[in-house]
């Protein structure tokens, strides 16, 4: 797969649903039990074992075939999609409608391995343990992130019309975060809950009794990965955007990889899929946050795949060491790698009321903007800027049910962005400003993109300042109840936003300026009062190309390593429950709208 090295990465997790109904649990073991072995603690853990390692997780293993007949003799040495005496096209006795014992487990661990070796053409080369933890055991990994900077994260995520001001964002990052995983891989040793790097765990809630070895055979591509790849698991200097699409490949590589292995269970294989359902208590907000992660699966996905076309599995291992740079390129893989994005700063002009939080500038990237504009339709049941089924994309070759696709014209042509909060010891609690700069790949762009933003802000309750240019105000007893000036400069747009119109000028200067009588298309044509409830009808004058108050992206900056949440929870992990969530949100919100 690629140069083998020691692994020596940060402990790093990626937390992203709430577990469908349905894990690995021995029939019998108490809820919420460790049952990583048997009560009496003799027998060892599961595990496969690769080559030479003397390893038998099959130990005992003698049930038969499900379907009757003797397995295939067993190969002189290991071989690719054959493992610990389990063919990839072997049935195994494995009743899942009673849970899973541990003898199951390990036939379905060996030829889940197996199977994932022949889909991807790699050999396993150390054993694989499969670990079972209930919730409350994996809970402190996944939301002991140290947030530095809570306004910052406020600024980010009320900008994204995900928090609102009437939540403190922080807490809702958290509450996605705790969300749990269904599954996941460690990079390094976690010696609190004696797990090594590359271990597959498999989270137990209450009620669970049977897990799809779908779930498992994603894992153990991430498995591969700490195994094979010399690759930083953890965050690295970068912004929230870049993050997302480095992200992309890892975890779109077991997407893909998890999609080869769905078709196969549909065309040939005997696999082990038991019916699940998804629940939830994740709020509405939270929900929007995990909106953010699922472009790794999906669009991910595709990108492994396009690049599987074009040059086989070498392509997707040479990939490591030139990493996308943007999820532009992953949602667009003909834009890799040549199509990079601007590099955009946004010069500090406030006042001394406001101060920039530089440190915490971040970069949302094409899948944000698409995110922003659509969710809103998805979370209250009605469609807002796109429909509310814009993202379902199933002709994507990633593992169901990642079938969001990210792409819309009001996004398409992102060139880069820059967020920087801004924040003031006289705003109240968890109110916060924000200057935003865009960047488009043509006027026509950032036009089309300032269209869709000025819908959504009426959506939201906004109406245009009398005597202010591009000036727009969401009453206050509305959940994103704030000034917002959008002007747009040729391929440049500016959204600076602040408590009040006023403030608007004292975050950046010349923002909000008086209207001028010699521009009358400077400014959107008035709209009626908007409701969260309802879109009315809006017909606007054209779009301005010039605006002195919003100078272009300066090609000249660093992106500097985001501070929003410095997450312990972003290393190999697993969100098949996330999507299945996320689709079930879409369904859900054609029927009722849905409110925080």
């Amino acid at each position: 797969m690629h140069r083998q090295v020691p692994v020596a990465l940060l402990a790093t997790l990626c937390v992203l649903a709430t577990l469908p109904a349905g894990s690995v649990a021995a029939p019998g073991t108490p809820s919420g039990a460790t049952v990583e072995q048997p009560a009496d603690h003799d027998s060892p853990p599961v595990v496969a074992g690769a080559a030479g390692t003397g390893t038998d997780a099959s130990a005992n293993d003698t049930g038969a075939s499900a379907n009757g007949t003797n397995p295939p003799a067993d190969p002189e040495s290991d071989v690719i999609g054959w493992e610990n005496g389990r063919w990839h096209n072997e049935s195994i006795d494995v009743n899942a409608s009673d849970g899973i014992d541990r003898a199951e487990s390990a036939r379905l661990l060996n030829r889940s391995i197996a199977r994932v070796e022949l889909l991807r053409g790699v050999e396993f080369t150390e054993p694989v343990d499969l670990n079972f933890r209930n919730r409350s055991e994996v809970a402190s990994l996944f939301t002991a992130d140290n947030v530095s900077n809570p306004d910052a994260v406020n600024a980010y995520y009320e900008a994204l019309g995900l928090v609102g001001e009437d939540r403190d964002a922080v807490e809702v990052y958290r509450e996605k975060q705790a969300g749990g995983a269904a599954a996941f891989v460690v990079p390094r040793p976690v010696p609190q809950l004696d797990l090594q790097a590359g271990d597959v765990t498999v989270v137990l809630d209450e009620g669970q009794a049977a897990y799809p070895e779908t779930h498992l055979a994603h894992e153990l591509v991430h498995t591969l990965q700490v195994q094979q790849l010399e690759f930083p698991f953890a965050r690295t200097p970068g912004s929230a955007d870049s993050f997302n699409a480095r992200r992309g490949v890892v975890e779109g590589e077991a997407s893909h990889v998890g999609y080869r292995y769905q078709r196969r269970c549909a065309a040939d294989w005997d696999c082990v899929l038991p019916e699940s359902t998804e629940s939830s208590d994740l709020s509405t907000a939270a929900t929007g946050l995990l909106f953010l992660d699922i472009v790794r699966y999906s669009a991910g996905g595709e990108f492994v795949a396009q690049l599987q076309d074009d040059g086989g599995w070498d392509a997707v291992t040479d990939v490591y060491d030139r990493l996308p740079a943007s999820t532009e390129q992953v949602i667009h893989p003909d834009r890799y790698p040549g199509d990079t994005p601007q590099n955009v700063t946004v010069p500090d002009s406030s006042g001394d009321a406001w101060q920039p939080v530089s440190a915490a500038a971040d970069t949302v990237g094409e899948s944000g903007l698409f995110t922003m504009l659509w969710y809103p339709s998805v979370a209250n049941g009605e469609s807002v800027v796109m429909p509310q089924r814009a993202a379902v994309n199933r002709s994507l070759r990633s593992q169901r049910p990642f079938v969001y696709g990210y792409e819309h014209p009001a996004t398409t042509g992102w060139d880069g962005d820059r967020l920087v909060p801004y924040v003031s010891e006289s705003a109240g609690e968890n109110e916060t400003a924000f200057v935003w700069q865009t960047a488009w790949d043509s006027p026509e762009d950032a036009a089309e993109f300032r269209e869709a933003y000025l819908e959504l802000l009426e959506y939201r309750g906004a109406t245009p300042v009398e005597g202010r240019q591009d000036t727009f105000r969401v009453p206050d007893d509305r959940r994103f109840g704030d000034a917002f000036y959008v002007a747009q400069n040729g391929s440049s747009l500016v959204i600076v936003n602040a408590p009040t119109v006023d403030a608007l000028s004292a975050v950046r200067d010349g923002a909000a300026p008086a209207a001028q009588a010699a521009t009358p298309t400077a400014t959107a044509t008035p709209f009626p009062t908007a409701t969260d409830e309802h879109t009315p009808t809006l017909t606007r004058s054209p779009t301005p190309t010039a605006t002195p108050d919003a100078p272009s992206p300066t090609p000249t900056t660093t992106d500097s390593a985001p501070t929003t949440a410095t997450t312990s929870g972003d290393g190999p992990g697993f969100g098949i429950a996330l999507a299945a969530l996320a689709l079930s949100l879409v369904t859900a919100a054609l029927v009722r709208g849905r409110r925080d």
